[in-house]
């Protein structure tokens, strides 16, 4: 990639002969609403991003100025990323306010607004008066009607590698968010990293649905399309939802390569294909699925790719470990190479933190998936009790590289907490907890999510899956959390939250079940189960559980009075 920075990438989008075939595809969007949807060739993409950048300039927008994107239809905020990065502004994409969503992710819009500071808010429609009222002043809107197309265009700043590219708000899953501001030169150095260990290419394809304010989706998906000016197709979240086929479908008519998800999306698609069954598809052309995010669980891959087997594609999973901090991209498996995982005992990992390879039918088992080895130009250590520590011992994930982030948006104090240095090298405090184990990492969990009891550590996304994979007729989705709001208090059992699956039946039958189940599981006292039906466990943008909002309504329903 001879680009030393993305804006000038954006620059060169129509630069020399390219074949008719690669550009952006956009399946069920404001254009077309269909399943053709509408093909742009990079030569009216690049018009199009021109078109954005001049009208971002006549609103004002100048270089360095952040630009807020708002928008639910994916090409309107794909264009008005790359034209604010073709102008010199930091454009930096949020997940868009619309009737109906929950208030936390209203409040995170305003968090997000707030502390980004931006000139102005892109937006492809109004945004609604109710979720404004009441609240702190916004940026002007540029609510963009039509993408004009144009020859040329303003560019304000022409950018260094180390300067500004966009932002990149955390999800806040945690903690509030928080804006990792992506140079120039981290976006170029991880999207290297993932072109070398994807083997993706200018004539690679690939498939979207994840919503552009994610990560996975803007690095990994767009990012990657715009740096080769390959051809991707985009089809909404929303559709997906509602048909999780559809991303198989468009994948074998795309003869796609490459596409990503987190792990609920494979679970979803294997449990669509027990009452749909995919026929017809050739998935051969397809190298593997990048499986982030989110904890993966062993058996979703498996289901997953029971599906896909059939259809030509028998190692469809590419496990991988990264996050906003490092842009992307820490570690990945080679694509097509079969599922790596490892079975521990469960009682080594919880109480000594160390890793015990057990048999799969030894007592209490734990089978964990292994993410992959650095990538190309990263480093990945693990650090237990203030030291680096080797193979199959738990401690917290470190990375560095040219890819980590040296800042939050205006958050110094952030970066300073989150910073080791040892020999030479800094280090990046991920929060997660891991291990290496045969030159793989795997994961544990958040450190922040750890439930510990009489010195014994409990890793919830364990539980969790252990749950759903125990009783998948009762449990969609799992949710476990220590009710302690901090370890001060004294220890009254976990929580469980959880969404109904297919089996009617009364709540208060199933929520017995699960307490008995977790109970018996972990060993530990449940003080409280509760069944959601026809409403979702609290999740952030980007699909991870938000404990915090999940403690507090399973405090709360503890606190209640009984209705018997």
């Amino acid at each position: 990639m001879p680009a030393t920075t993305f804006q000038q990438a954006v620059h060169d989008l129509d630069r020399g002969p390219l074949p008719e075939d690669r550009g952006l595809r956009f399946c069920f969007g404001r254009e077309a609403n269909d399943h053709a949807g509408v093909f742009l060739p990079w030569a009216r993409v690049a018009a199009r991003v021109r078109g954005m950048a001049h009208g971002l300039a006549a609103a004002g927008v100048g270089g360095g100025d952040v630009v807020l994107v708002h928008a639910h239809d994916q090409q309107v905020a794909l264009i008005a990323i790359l034209g604010a990065i073709h102008l010199g502004a930091i454009p930096a994409a949020v997940a868009p306010l619309a009737a109906g969503i929950a208030e936390r992710l209203v409040d995170q819009f305003h968090a997000i607004a707030a502390a980004a500071g931006a000139r102005v808010i892109v937006s492809d429609r109004a945004l609604p008066s109710e979720q404004l009222a009441g609240r702190a002043a916004l940026p002007p809107v540029l609510v963009v009607e039509t993408l004009g197309e144009r020859a040329d265009a303003p560019v304000a700043r022409v950018a260094t590698p180390d300067d500004p590219c966009f932002l990149q708000f955390t999800s806040g899953s945690t903690s509030t968010p928080k804006g990792v501001v992506v140079t120039q030169r981290m976006l170029i150095a991880n999207l290297a990293t993932m072109s070398a260990a994807l083997g993706w290419g200018p004539a690679g394809r690939s498939v979207g649905w994840l919503p552009i304010y994610h990560d996975m989706s803007l690095v990994g998906v767009y990012a990657m399309t715009v740096i080769h000016r390959a051809r991707s197709c985009f089809f909404p979240t929303s559709r997906f939802g509602r048909d999780p086929g559809l991303w198989l479908g468009l994948i074998a008519e795309e003869r796609a390569h490459f596409s990503a998800g987190p792990n609920f999306a494979f679970a979803m698609v294997a449990r669509h294909a027990e009452r749909r069954p995919p026929t017809g598809l050739d998935l051969s052309t397809l190298r593997g699925i990048i499986c982030g995010s989110e904890p993966i669980s062993a058996p979703s891959l498996r289901a997953f790719a029971a599906v896909t087997a059939p259809l030509g594609l028998a190692q469809p999973a590419i496990p991988a470990f990264g996050m906003a901090e490092c842009t992307l991209m820490a570690t990945c498996c080679a694509p097509g190479a079969p599922l790596a995982t490892v079975t521990v005992e469960r009682h080594a990992l919880e109480q000594e933190g160390r890793v015990r390879p057990c048999a799969a039918d030894a007592g209490h088992p734990l089978e964990l998936v292994g993410c992959g080895p650095p990538a190309a130009g990263m480093l990945v250590a693990i650090e237990a009790d203030g030291a680096a520590t080797g193979d199959d011992r738990v401690g917290e994930i470190l990375l560095a590289g040219d890819s980590v982030l040296g800042r939050y948006w205006r958050d110094d104090g952030a970066i300073a907490a989150a910073t080791v240095h040892r020999d030479g090298q800094r280090w990046f405090r991920t929060g997660d907890l891991g291990f290496t184990h045969g030159g793989q990492l795997y994961i544990c969990g958040r450190a922040k999510d750890l439930i510990i009891h009489n010195g014994v550590n409990y890793y919830p996304a364990d539980i969790e899956h252990a749950l759903a994979a125990a009783m998948p007729e009762r449990v969609r989705l799992a949710a476990v959390v220590d009710l302690r709001q901090d370890l001060a208090e004294p220890f009254v059992g976990l929580g469980v939250l959880f969404e109904e699956g297919r089996k009617a039946e009364d709540p208060g039958v199933a929520e017995a079940v699960v307490a008995t189940f977790v109970r018996e599981h972990t060993g530990l006292p449940v003080a409280v189960a509760l069944a959601l039906r026809g409403e979702h466990i609290p999740r952030t943008t980007s699909g991870k559980l938000v404990r915090p909002e999940i403690r507090a309504r399973l405090r709360a329903a503890r606190a209640a009075p009984s209705t018997d």
